[in-house]
């Protein structure tokens, strides 16, 4: 009887998959390139941080030092003021140029000087400041009670200055006593004075303005003529009538004492 031979089973031959993100001995040249790149960087790193240091350094000894203190304060635009006394108020003086606080130098000036049109502080470097004023020009009179104050074309109080000779003079009939440098009144009361000044029918001669908050503006002419105004609407009408309303009362032989040119074309007069 013959033997079955016995064979072994066939084994199937696996695939192999391919290996990913295998490391690859590093190459001599590779790592030393990278260690000369990694020394570098900290090389630049070190130079930074100490230039730095000297730059803080170099600040904070500026600041420390007299290099760059404010010596000198130069003053424009003082004409009524005092060039010294406004440099003094500005308190500039020994502070360091670079950390001036311009700002507050303005607003000590404004506060000190309430009538001014305008103030700019800046740096004169490298010792010095430099204030630029823009001062209010005197241009006419406002008396409220007994109180006399200077006033600008804008109708602002002035603290300094007188008008030029002949200028206008309003007096105001229920106004405040305590006016202040920097408080305003009716600019517009005191332009329409100086519109009739140079206007007014022929003859006739302003002998003083007077202003009512509710009334507006009359003039009293030096013929004891009171002449209500109120504002500056249509002006030339009214001096139209204003004229007109003398000329008939001289052709009737009658004195005037009041005109009234306030309610348009319903003037009244006596």
């Amino acid at each position: 009887m013959a033997r079955r031979g016995i064979t072994a089973p066939r084994l199937r031959r696996s695939r192999r998959l391919p290996v990913t993100g295998a490391l690859r001995p590093q190459e001599p040249g590779g790592l030393r390139r990278r260690l000369r790149l990694s020394a570098a960087w900290v090389q630049a790193g070190l130079l930074a941080v100490l230039l730095a240091a000297a730059v803080g350094a170099a600040g904070t000894f500026l600041y420390r030092s007299d290099l760059l203190r404010v010596r000198t304060v130069t003053v424009e635009g003082a004409v009524a003021l005092d060039p010294a006394e406004v440099a003094a108020r500005a308190d500039l003086l020994g502070h360091s140029v670079i950390t001036l606080d311009t700002d507050d130098a303005e607003r000590r000036l404004r506060a000190a000087y309430p009538d001014l049109r305008g103030v700019a502080v800046a740096r004169d470097w490298p010792r010095g400041a430099v204030v630029r004023l823009q001062e209010r020009t005197p241009w006419a009179i406002w008396y409220s009670g007994d109180s006399r104050y200077v006033i600008d074309e804008e109708g602002v109080v002035l603290s300094r200055g007188e008008p030029p000779p002949g200028a206008v003079t309003v007096r105001q009939l229920d106004g405040r006593t305590d006016l202040r440098p920097g408080d305003r009144v009716d600019a517009d009361a005191l332009h329409l004075a100086q519109r009739v000044l140079g206007a007014a029918p022929q003859g006739v001669r302003v002998a003083e303005f007077r202003y009512h908050a509710d009334q507006g503006l009359l003039a009293v002419t030096e013929d004891n003529v009171e002449v209500r105004l109120g504002d500056g609407v249509d002006l030339e009408y009214k001096l139209a009538v204003w004229a007109a309303l003398l000329e008939a009362a001289a052709d009737a032989g009658r004195r005037v004492s009041l005109i009234d040119l306030r309610f348009g074309d319903r003037p009244y007069f006596r």
